[in-house]
């Protein structure tokens, strides 16, 4: 599993892309570069899922541990999801509790008018 930063942030939004299995072998993993991230004062992540093959119940844990995390200061929004990853997320009833946008933009909109509405 790659995890990348993408040195892009905006108003607080942070992008990181994310390749590979998110399997119990590499969740903690990503998990751990989060909160590396949340500690930069971060407020709001985009997660680039284009890259994901494969999502499995630690992986969502972990993407519901994030989006509790950076609720109360911005929020959570997964990009790109491939189909086996929106089914996954649908099977276990989450599309909507983890918000998913087509775009960086499309998420960017997202974020900003979740902040604005506070």
């Amino acid at each position: 599993m790659k995890i990348e930063v993408i040195d892009t942030q905006r108003n607080g939004i942070q992008l990181v892309k994310v390749e590979g299995r998110l399997d119990a072998s590499f969740s903690s993993q990503l998990e751990d570069e989060i909160d590396k991230v949340l500690e930069q004062k971060t407020k709001s992540i985009i997660l680039d899922f284009s890259e994901v093959t494969y999502l499995s119940s630690s992986g969502l844990r972990v993407l519901l541990s994030i989006n509790k995390e950076t609720k109360g200061d911005g929020g959570l929004v997964l990009i790109n999801l491939r189909d086996i990853v929106k089914k996954v997320i649908q099977v276990a009833e989450l599309h909507d509790y983890l918000t998913q946008a087509e775009t960086v933009e499309e998420a960017m909109a997202i974020l900003e008018a979740k902040r604005k509405a506070k």
